[in-house]
């Protein structure tokens, strides 16, 4: 199955996904649809499917999947559930990172970017980390 990974946020900094994946920093992705299961071969492409210029730079094997969602107030605080486990604000920060983040405004402000207060992803996971 091919994922892709950006090559900029929406703001126009550089994501550098790639190098973070290779690194082994970057563990994990967010999906907005459930397309991704167990035991699925990923092909991790550099770039949209649209870009020509798009490169596979490495591949794995989907070991789980979690769905998670998320929810921000009227005053901004940031609820994170995954399954029954509400995850603690002090946390974010760390799954912010392991998902190629480097600061939790980073990863809030690319969450909310569509100005949704409620929504659901999926995390994919090609580790044995688990939330």
């Amino acid at each position: 199955m091919l994922v892709n990974f950006m090559r900029n946020f929406p703001w126009g900094r550089e994501t550098h996904f790639r190098q973070k994946i290779l690194d082994g920093v970057k563990v994990h992705t967010f999906r907005e649809t459930p397309r991704i299961k167990k035991g699925h071969k990923l092909q991790m492409v550099d770039g949209s499917q649209w870009h020509k210029d798009k490169e596979q730079f490495n591949e794995a094997e989907c070991i789980d999947t979690q769905e998670f969602e998320f929810e921000i107030s009227e005053y901004g605080s940031v609820t994170i559930k995954c399954g029954d486990r509400i995850i603690p604000s002090v946390e974010h920060w760390q799954l912010a990172v392991n998902d190629g983040f480097e600061t939790t405004f980073q990863f809030y402000r690319w969450l909310f970017i569509k100005n949704k207060p409620y929504f659901k992803l999926w995390l994919s996971h090609w580790t044995d980390l688990r939330y």
